[in-house]
């Protein structure tokens, strides 16, 4: 199975960030692969190919990581891409994050610490987004879109997560979820 450590978004909030992607991003965009909104996330730590008796490490790891974690909130910020926007195509098309986020790198380099003990590739590079579409080509630059409003996220736990296909359709299902003490 895939998996991948992040911090869920409330429902509240993602029903917030797809009224923005429907009438404030999508119009400013052509074509592309857009995320679902059951599907926004913030991914801490990308894991892969897991086998099934690995899992119960990554549980022990999260369960450790959220027993020294506070709760903390960030807001949602600017859109941003990856991949440049050559031809006005952007790889991916993103939202980022703002408030406490020095709660949110803490976090993640637990996590990312941890999960490098266990054997995990390490990743150097962390830039907190929720995806909002990918292989989209942009009519504007991010700095030109519209502002989403700053939507509270509030950051009460983290989970593992398995990413499959189901009905052809990508779908990301948590497995567990260690909340903050």
């Amino acid at each position: 199975m895939v998996v991948f450590i992040a911090i869920e978004l409330d429902d509240c909030c993602k029903e917030e960030i797809c009224r923005y992607v429907r009438t404030g991003i999508r119009p400013t965009c052509r074509g592309g692969r857009w995320v679902d909104k059951q599907n926004y996330h913030l991914t801490l730590k990308y894991i892969g190919q897991t086998r099934e008796q690995e899992i119960d490490a990554l549980y022990d790891l999260l369960n450790k990581a959220a027993a020294r974690t506070r709760e903390f909130v960030l807001t949602t910020g600017c859109v941003g891409i990856f991949g440049g926007s050559r031809a006005g195509r952007a790889r991916v098309l993103w939202l980022d994050t703002q408030g406490q986020t020095e709660a949110l790198r803490g976090l993640r380099e637990y996590v990312e610490d941890k999960a490098v003990e266990l054997g995990y590739k390490p990743e150097n590079r962390f830039s907190p987004h929720i995806t909002l579409a990918r292989d989209v080509f942009l009519t504007r630059q991010p700095y030109e879109m519209d502002r989403l409003q700053p939507v509270n996220i509030d950051v009460t736990s983290v989970s593992l997560m398995e990413s499959r296909v189901e009905k052809g359709t990508r779908v990301y299902l948590p497995l567990s979820v260690h909340k903050f003490k």
